[in-house]
């Protein structure tokens, strides 16, 4: 049997499961929001029940895990007091990490730790290694700013997130935060100090590589956003009057040994690769996201990238 892992309304969850029922193999989901119940767990063995399954360690031959977490329900008719319920909380993160690492000995695609990659240690993993990326600043100082603008930037300054870019629904709204480049006005325009902020540099290209890796393989795409003001610092700004063209590409077969050691040595197996080529012809890596979306890759360029998850499966 197989299990996945993921939140309501994930698609791509979707179109795997799809994939897997046209193969005829036997799965179960679990959604973030289904409130679990411990029915066992020892030292290599658990039954979890949700209101309609029963889901047993040793029948599982595989995992795929693609999002969420693992909560647990309190069915006691009655709410905790606020200690209680921090000291449950705290026991209940310890039940779900052992679980998650239990389920790690299985055949298996992804896992929760992969939340935790921190974009920091990617930076410098690839400053020792050969990789290029741009370089960074972290600051609160607009001073500091100023400096690393002036040295280190000579195409720009460009504000992102670290780990996760925000997505928040607000009444009516949805807000989302993209890169965004800063002129030189606008950094004067800045307070003399500000929340810790990641700023890196600028780096022209001839065109954006989105990157998809499975267990080994490579599966990329060139997104050609540079000549659209709309795209040309994010491609998420997405121009639905004038699409980005999109084409199947292949990375140098050396740049990908790179890549394939960086991932090994985060213990990654499956992720999305930001990349851009420079007019120089250069590779230079933005980011990787083990959790993120690869319709996006799959249907452009026909990999099916669905349909191969199944079939690892």
């Amino acid at each position: 049997m197989i299990l996945i892992i993921s939140i309501q309304n994930d698609f791509t969850t979707t179109y795997v499961m799809r994939w897997l029922n046209s193969m005829q193999k036997k799965f179960i989901r679990i959604n973030e929001d289904d409130k679990l119940k411990i029915e066992s767990l020892t030292e290599d063995d658990f039954i979890l029940k949700t209101s309609t399954k029963k889901i047993s360690f040793s029948e599982i031959d595989s995992v795929w895990y693609r999002r969420g977490d693992l909560f647990f329900k309190n069915d006691l008719g009655f709410d905790f007091s606020q200690v209680t319920k921090k000291y449950n909380n705290i026991e209940n993160r310890s039940i779900a990490e052992y679980i998650f690492s239990l389920l790690k000995t299985k055949k298996s695609i992804n896992g929760f730790e992969d939340n935790l990659l921190n974009k920091l240690e990617v930076l410098r993993y690839c400053k020792f290694n050969k990789i290029n990326m741009p370089s960074f600043l972290i600051t609160q100082s607009k001073i500091d700013l100023i400096k690393f603008y002036k040295n280190n930037c000579k195409n720009g300054v460009i504000s992102k997130s670290i780990r996760y870019s925000l997505r928040e629904k607000l009444n009516d709204s949805t807000y989302l935060s993209y890169s965004y480049k800063l002129n030189s006005s606008e950094i004067d325009e800045l307070p003399l100090t500000f929340v810790p902020t990641f700023f890196q540099s600028y780096i022209p290209k001839k065109f954006e590589i989105r990157a998809f890796y499975l267990k080994d393989n490579f599966f990329s795409m060139a997104i050609f956003s540079q000549n659209n003001p709309k795209t040309k610092v994010d491609f998420r700004h997405y121009d639905l009057n004038k699409p980005n063209r999109e084409s199947p590409y292949t990375l140098n077969k050396n740049y990908e040994k790179l890549l394939k050691q960086m991932l090994e040595n985060f213990k990654i197996d499956c992720a999305s690769l930001d990349i851009i080529l420079t007019l120089d012809n250069e590779y230079y890596l933005l980011d990787i996201n083990p959790i993120g979306q690869f319709g996006m890759t799959s249907k452009p360029c026909n990999y099916h990238l669905e349909k191969k998850i199944a079939e690892y499966l």
